[in-house]
């Protein structure tokens, strides 16, 4: 990548800061993966996405296997349901991610309490 190019390596973060005094949010150490359920690419609940981009493998082939292992005898639809609700949504797992390694972002949250009390006229 030269200093020209706009598009970063794979994995590396875009050149410079998003606002100026702002660092970029800390990477995950290499090795480590976040299983969630990504926004793109769902068919359902994004389960069977989840599970296939944690592990490497294909999408399609983790919905085939899943569909036909509802064929057999077990708990395979509750399962699915369970992870449903407990596997976090990709937004999330990032929101959570970065509030862990202590990224705040160009906006910070308002901090919780009572709303303003308007002036007095």
């Amino acid at each position: 990548m030269d200093a020209t190019d706009p598009n970063p390596a794979p994995g590396q973060p875009y050149p410079g800061s998003p606002y100026p005094g702002q660092p970029y949010p800390p990477q995950p150490a290499p090795g480590r993966r976040t299983f969630y359920r990504p926004t793109h690419g769902r068919m359902l609940g994004g389960v069977c996405a989840g599970v296939a981009d944690y592990f490497g493998w294909d999408r399609t082939a983790v919905r085939l296997l899943t569909v036909a292992s509802i064929l057999l005898p077990g708990p395979q639809v509750l399962a699915y349901l369970v992870l449903w609700v407990l596997v976090p949504d990709e937004h999330k797992a990032a929101a959570r991610a970065a509030q862990q390694a202590g990224y705040t972002g160009p906006y910070p949250a308002p901090s919780p309490g009572p709303s303003p009390t308007p002036p007095a006229a």
